[in-house]
């Protein structure tokens, strides 16, 4: 099984998204199975930076107002999918989120609110991001995100393709659930 991503498509800017769809591509030519996960909600990967970036800073950037939205997994949904595949090999991309995005800002009101953050979630515009993400690269600074990070967030978003996460779960775990279970579950 090869995990791609959302962010491989057609549209995809990023070298991280183009270089995805090539390998899923590639998987895909030989009759493999490959598995196309949204953002996962769990404890670990990208979710457990923004977490801790939330629980650490006082004031948190939601580009563009946090209207931008996400394609959401949570972890045990993702791994009662990956198990079933396992046992059952199948051909095929499969694609694996909730069938509903959510916004960047609703994500960040959730887990602000669940975790108890103090966080202030402030309105910042794109290029201002963007702009900061570009000088922060070029000065070599150690940020968790790039620019190819928000230019691939912002490709996503012309993104419109069907779920299949129904095919190996009964229901998909709501955004409350998932966050309230990542922030039970601490690091080792």
């Amino acid at each position: 099984i090869y995990i791609g991503s959302y962010s491989a498509h057609e549209k995809a800017t990023s070298e991280y998204g183009r270089t995805k769809l090539e390998l899923e591509k590639f998987f895909l030519s030989l009759g493999q199975t490959v598995v196309k996960p949204g953002l996962v909600i769990g404890n670990g990967g990208i979710f457990l930076k923004m977490s801790s970036f939330a629980r650490k800073y006082p004031l948190v950037p939601l580009i563009d107002g946090g209207k931008g939205k996400l394609t959401v997994v949570s972890i045990s949904d993702l791994t009662t999918s990956l198990v079933q595949l396992i046992e059952n090999p199948r051909a095929g991309c499969f694609r694996l989120y909730n069938d509903e995005k959510v916004t960047f800002k609703e994500l960040l009101v959730q887990l602000k609110r669940l975790g108890g953050f103090k966080t202030l979630l402030i309105p910042v515009p794109g290029q201002m991001v963007y702009m900061g993400l570009w000088m922060a690269g070029k000065l070599k600074l150690p940020l968790q995100v790039d620019t190819g990070n928000l230019e691939g967030f912002q490709a996503n978003q012309s993104v419109n393709e069907p779920s299949d996460l129904l095919q190996f779960v009964s229901h998909e775990m709501p955004l409350t659930e998932m966050v309230t279970n990542s922030l039970q579950i601490r690091p080792q």
